[in-house]
């Protein structure tokens, strides 16, 4: 890491003894991946996790392209990450608590590895608790709602956002979406499957599970089915 990364290898203490023009000010994406896998430091206090999160705020909207961040994505080793899909979200000390049984992969980003395309295997919804949000949250969608939605873009959304706190916890464990980079290819014979199987699909950027009897009318908005992801 270089010498401006350094400065902020700080304790708690140290981080709360900083200007607060520092905490005002965007700053340079981490992009060293060995420093990105190691597990980040849960924060001792909400105050230090908002200062850190508005931190975030300021870089992502620096980027112009991101929609989600990471501490150690900016040289602070905590476990703070913000999400800003529909609206923005903070969490501070994050604990996933329930994932969906049901799945999709779905093509993603990350601004420390800004030359990357990764297709990761995420959960529909899931259940969040952080230590600014005592009681768990639900974010994201059913497999059922989603696939009946009659508002596409708002749906659209908040898959979005689910997966962008799936990959944002990530990386408060040390784990990247390369890590995790899953390789499709496309089924010859559609048939073997059965009624009630599920399958994996596929729509430009986007793949999804659905079951094979469901196929035809994805079929007709474009989709086409591609192998059954094993992980």
């Amino acid at each position: 890491m270089d010498n401006e990364l350094r400065t902020y290898k700080l304790t708690d203490e140290e981080l709360n003894q900083l200007p607060d023009e520092f905490w005002k000010t965007p700053t340079k994406i981490v992009e060293d991946v060995d420093y990105l896998s190691e597990p980040t430091i849960p924060v001792e206090s909400i105050e230090l996790g908002e200062k850190i999160a508005a931190k975030l705020l300021y870089t992502i909207k620096k980027s112009r392209t991101g929609i989600a961040l990471t501490a150690n994505q900016i040289g602070i080793s905590k476990s703070v990450f913000v999400v800003s899909v529909i609206h923005p979200m903070i969490f501070i000390n994050p604990e996933i608590t329930d994932m969906s049984s049901d799945t999709l992969v779905y093509n993603e980003h990350c601004l420390s590895l800004p030359r990357k395309r990764c297709k990761v295997k995420r959960h529909f919804n899931i259940k969040i608790k952080a230590l600014n949000i005592p009681d768990e949250i639900l974010i994201g969608v059913t497999e059922d709602d989603y696939q009946t939605a009659k508002n596409r873009h708002f749906a659209n959304r908040k898959l979005l956002e689910c997966v962008a706190v799936q990959h944002e916890f990530d990386h408060t464990q040390g784990i990247l979406m390369i890590d995790n980079d899953l390789t499709l290819k496309p089924i010859v014979n559609e048939n073997k499957f059965g009624r009630n199987e599920k399958i994996y699909i596929e729509h430009g950027v986007e793949t999804m599970q659905v079951k094979y009897k469901h196929l035809d009318e994805w079929k007709k908005k474009g989709w086409t089915v591609v192998e059954t992801v094993e992980v």
